[in-house]
């Protein structure tokens, strides 16, 4: 194996590039069939040649977006530079979006700041992470260098804290179902069940895939639960598809089905991450044997850095525009700033919880030794913004009316618990990862093959 040129121990040994290709491709890939589904209702609707022109501009940029991401986890030399051009060119993207603001429809307006801060986070995320000695010390190797794990403990870290999302939010939707009567309405009724059953068995063997690969990283037991996960992604897709075919919900005969490709495409795209990590081939720069693969120091910690940062940002540049831009949103906006940035608030609690958010963000990035207190105070300032907006979400029921009157008794229940859960899965993750002991095959080399 090459002699490791990233001095700092704890880092991954390819400074963590492959974590942020992997995200890279797991958000483009969302990013382009969002922004292909985009483009056809636009068309469809005979929207504003400027909307179509953006909606079509953020889909390039996707594309970049996934091929960047997929030349950072290839490693190799020239992915640093692809990468410097992605963040530029993400920058200026971002700049002409903030631009166009004032000039859109009201309801459009309102998402944007948003929208804006998401596309302006992960620039400058990347930008970070360019600059450190970590990165450059990798790229001035001018070889490919791989991290200890090839990146899957952040696959790992990441399974576990979206499949426990996934599991709690098809759970409550299955409960509304089946409460609300549903079954009622007959083969229709009995498919959306089954499709509700196939989601949640598709989170579980997501969590739990996630979680034994965290345990014991076991690649073969990886690849086989990759390989069941992908298998009821791609069943549970197709009965989506048919079932909006089937409730005529994408009527038009050719417009329908590019409808569907697009759903189709976001319901794949990180299950095919996925498969791909389940079994990647260790033969890098075509030598013979491949380097033994172990558990990475970080433990995963670096990937979900880099996700929480990334929502720090998107937080802090969301609340400045909103003040700035947009110091009075239209009415909703702030409902949906609490959903869009997973519990924050635009009062001072959700300042608050933006820093702690960077300051977790910032110390697993660099894997640091504070980075324990980090994610516990970032967990607690994100626990008590959301028990403070378990309040909020009653408020939000009253003023809906009766049929969300009816939401009593365990629907109820079910939904303050999953406003409480959806915000505190990634730092809870973090939190059990940071303060974890590392296994001993995270210390010491073990060839698994």
């Amino acid at each position: 194996m090459a002699t490791r040129v990233v001095a700092h121990d704890d880092l991954p040994a390819d400074a963590g590039l492959s974590a942020v290709g992997l995200l890279m491709r797991f958000g483009g890939g969302l990013a382009f069939w969002l922004g292909i589904y985009g483009v056809v209702l636009a068309l469809t609707a005979r929207g504003s040649i400027g909307i179509v022109g953006v909606l079509i501009l953020g889909t390039a940029r996707s594309a970049f977006h996934v091929r960047t991401g997929r030349a950072m986890l290839q490693g190799g030399p020239g992915h640093v530079r692809l990468a410097w051009i992605y963040a530029i060119v993400g920058l200026a993207h971002s700049l002409v979006l903030g631009l166009l603001v004032r000039d859109l429809p009201p309801g459009l307006s309102t998402v944007m700041p948003f929208v804006v801060g998401l596309s302006v986070a992960w620039p400058i995320v990347v930008i970070g992470i360019l600059l450190r000695p970590a990165t450059r010390a990798v790229a001035a190797a001018n070889r490919r260098i791989f991290a200890e794990d090839l990146g899957l403990t952040g696959v790992g870290s990441l399974m576990t804290a979206m499949g426990a999302i996934g599991a709690l939010v098809m759970a409550f939707w299955i409960l509304v179902a089946v409460s609300s009567g549903i079954m009622k309405a007959g083969f229709f009724g009995v498919l959306l069940i089954l499709l509700g059953v196939g989601f949640f068995m598709r989170s579980f063997l997501h969590f739990r895939g996630g979680l034994r690969l965290l345990r014991r990283f076991d690649v073969r037991q990886f690849r086989s639960d990759a390989d069941q996960y992908f298998f009821v992604a791609v069943v549970t897709t197709v009965i989506a598809c048919v079932l909006m075919l089937f409730a005529g919900a994408m009527k038009g005969g050719v417009v329908g089905l590019l409808m569907i490709l697009p759903v189709a495409g976001i319901m794949l795209t990180w299950p095919s991450i996925v498969r791909d990590a389940g079994t990647v081939e260790l033969r890098p720069d075509g030598e013979d044997e491949g380097p033994p693969i172990r558990l990475s120091r970080d433990q995963g910690l670096f990937t979900l850095g880099l996700v929480i940062l990334t929502l720090g940002i998107f937080a802090l540049v969301s609340l400045l525009f909103m003040a700035t831009v947009l110091p009075t949103p239209p009415a909703g906006g702030a409902g949906l700033g609490n959903f869009m940035t997973l519990g924050q608030t635009t009062g001072w609690l959700g300042w608050v919880s933006t820093g702690a958010g960077l300051w977790a963000g910032l110390e697993l990035v660099g894997m640091t030794s504070r980075r324990k207190i980090a994610v516990a105070v970032y967990l607690a300032a994100t626990a008590v913004v959301t028990f403070g907006q378990i309040g909020l979400v009653m408020d939000m029921l009253d003023l809906q009316g009766g049929a969300a009157r009816r939401l009593i008794g365990s629907q109820m229940v079910g939904l303050v618990l999953l406003q409480l859960a959806l915000p505190l899965a990634l730092p809870l993750v973090a939190t059990v990862q940071a303060w974890r002991k590392p296994p001993q095959r995270a210390v010491e080399v073990e060839d698994v093959f």
